[in-house]
């Protein structure tokens, strides 16, 4: 009777780690959302392709079993999506590109400045292969390797943590320049507004743009 208790147990566990692992496969649909440019918002259900793919093109459904009302919406249509539990904002970023069209990203952390996550194409032909025991969050951050980006709410242009390796002190400081206090002593290069420190200007600014709110 232990032995099949513990069977049971041990099954269930791992069914319900297999469930968490693929949450978010290819041709899976999750209840979501959809704002269109002019601020309309619709309820439903998301196709989930890929990190990528989904930055690019949405595949809505009102009724996620009638094909009639399916909709596909190229991201520059909309606002912002939520696909599950992911938000994905419709910013100035698609890697880096000089054009740098509207493209959905993935919201990591909200604040007077957000976090996004952008996922590009997988850079070998080669197909990426699965480790063994691995999450399927954890091999698509493998085969679509994320870059981290930056936005100020004030500003549409958006920034890789890269971007301030050079001349951080001038770049930063016009980043943030609304704080004038913050921005000047990154500015004069104080002790703790460094490159080194950018984390927690980030959070000092994010913290007291808060509070004045």
């Amino acid at each position: 009777m232990k032995y099949l208790l513990s069977t049971m147990l041990l099954f269930a566990a791992f069914a319900s780690n297999a469930q968490t692992n693929h949450a978010y496969v290819d041709g899976g649909t999750h209840e979501g959302y959809v704002i269109l440019a002019d601020g309309t918002q619709k309820n439903g259900y998301i196709r989930y392709s890929n990190p990528y793919s989904i930055q690019n093109t949405v595949v809505f459904f009102t009724d996620k079993d009638d094909k009639d009302t399916k909709e596909k919406f190229d991201t520059d249509e909309l606002k912002e999506y939520r696909v599950g539990e992911k938000t994905y904002h419709v910013i100035h970023w698609s890697g880096g590109m000089t054009a740098k069209p509207l493209k959905g990203n993935l919201l990591v952390e909200s604040g007077c400045i957000s976090t996004y996550k952008w996922y590009g194409r997988p850079e070998s032909l080669m197909p990426v292969t699965r480790n063994p025991g691995e999450s399927d969050e954890s091999f698509l951050e493998r085969k679509y390797s994320p870059q981290t980006v930056y936005k100020n709410k004030n500003a549409d242009k958006c920034h890789q943590h890269s971007d301030f390796a050079l001349k951080f002190a001038k770049k930063v400081s016009e980043f943030i320049s609304d704080n004038a206090e913050l921005s000047e002593k990154v500015a004069n290069k104080e002790k703790g507004y460094k490159l080194i420190n950018i984390y927690k200007v980030m959070e000092t600014y994010n913290n007291e743009c808060a509070s004045e709110e």
